[in-house]
């Protein structure tokens, strides 16, 4: 039915403050960018960081408007060529990093922080045979 998820979107609470956490911090590459939205492209998927949309626009598009917390249950995956290096920059950067890496029995080294909104991000990579 489905052939591909060409984009995830996470509404922000700070647009600025997530703006420059997924650029200066995480130091993914913009895509675009407009007024109300950053998008970048990863691997054939686009994460669009998009700014606060009002009660009035979302329930336009028939959307319940957005309560607090923002990012739960929400986790986007990223990953990095080296997992502890990556985590050694994020920590140096100020992030706000949930554990260190650890190598989880599914076969993935890994380690999670939370963006400025709450949303969790696990920074993950295969381990050698791993099924990841």
């Amino acid at each position: 039915m489905f052939e591909s998820l060409p984009a995830v979107f996470l509404i922000t609470k700070d647009y600025e403050a997530s703006c420059r956490f997924y650029t200066e911090t995480l130091e993914l590459k913009e895509a675009s960018r407009t007024k109300d939205h950053v998008r970048y492209d990863l691997g054939g998927t686009s994460l669009v960081i998009h700014a606060p949309i009002s009660d009035e626009e979302m329930r336009k598009w028939n959307l319940e408007p957005l309560r607090e917390p923002r990012g739960s249950g929400v986790v986007v995956t990223l990953t990095p060529e080296d997992v502890d290096r990556a985590h050694d920059t994020l920590v140096e950067k100020g992030a706000e990093v949930i554990f260190p890496p650890r190598d989880a029995p599914w076969g993935v080294r890994m380690f999670m922080l939370k963006d400025p909104n709450g949303f969790l991000i696990e920074v993950s990579k295969p381990l050698s045979g791993g099924s990841g």
